[in-house]
């Protein structure tokens, strides 16, 4: 089993402004927003050449699970808790459609 993943999603600026709006914070500030609130997933907002964004979601398994011992059958515990996850940005319709 894996014990950890990162995963890209591209955004575009409105989905930078919606998050930055939706919870009152700058890009730069949404990891250290989100710390605390599920140990295992740190996220960095990012922008790449000609105003293209992407968000860089980084997992650790172990310590989203809070077992060294990760098993196959763990796998529907790390979906529920990523797209528990991405309950924070549920009024950013791309989140959604991403996770499902």
């Amino acid at each position: 089993m894996i014990h950890t993943f990162k995963i890209y999603f591209p955004l575009d600026y409105r989905g930078v402004q919606d998050i930055q709006h939706r919870l009152g914070i700058k890009y730069t500030e949404l990891n250290g927003y989100l710390e605390g609130l599920f140990s295992g997933i740190s996220v960095v907002l990012m922008s790449k050449d000609k105003g293209e964004w992407h968000l860089s979601m980084f997992v650790d398994v172990i310590k989203l699970l809070n077992t060294p011992n990760i098993r196959e059958d763990m796998y529907i515990d790390v979906e529920y808790k990523v797209k528990k996850f991405f309950g924070i940005f549920s009024d950013i319709p791309y989140a959604i459609n991403i996770m499902c």
